[in-house]
């Protein structure tokens, strides 16, 4: 692809994860050097767990959950991806978005990129991650009709 950006990292056991989340297990299953017919895994992981989609249902006893959607509502025709540097526990504001109208007005996806990511050996990457703002959120979704659709 021309224009890609990558989204995530590497699952592995010891991926940092969102507070008390417990660690990816990876155990083998089967084994070449056993004498089983091939090797293959069975891995145990938590929806938490690396770069992941909360859906309406985590939050909303009676929102959508992952199964109510189909693949094709995944694919985005003008993704936006802002820089906007977060601190710890710092939350997105109205104020730091405003000034990318013109870009938001065209989009049918944002993806905000804080830099917080450099803090993911630390602790307070786990508990103290930056979040967006109700009122950023209603900025958004009041004012740029085409991230509404889901």
């Amino acid at each position: 692809m021309k224009n890609t950006v990558l989204l995530s990292y590497p699952i592995c056991q010891n991926t940092p994860l969102y507070g008390s989340t417990p660690f990816v297990a990876i155990k083998s299953f089967s084994s070449l050097a056993n004498g089983d017919s091939a090797n293959s895994s069975v891995i145990t992981i938590h929806n938490h767990s690396g770069t992941h989609i909360d859906c309406p249902r985590h939050f909303v006893s009676d929102g959508k959950c992952l199964t109510d959607y189909v693949p094709d509502d995944f694919s985005f025709y003008s993704p936006l991806v802002l820089d906007i540097p977060l601190n710890e526990g710092d939350l997105l504001l109205p104020e730091s978005i405003e000034q990318y109208k013109d870009e938001l007005s065209e989009a049918d996806i944002l993806l905000i990129r804080t830099g917080f990511f450099k803090y993911r050996s630390e602790q307070k990457y786990k508990t103290h991650n930056p979040g967006i703002s109700k009122e950023a959120f209603q900025y958004l979704r009041s004012n740029f009709k085409g991230l509404n659709d889901y």
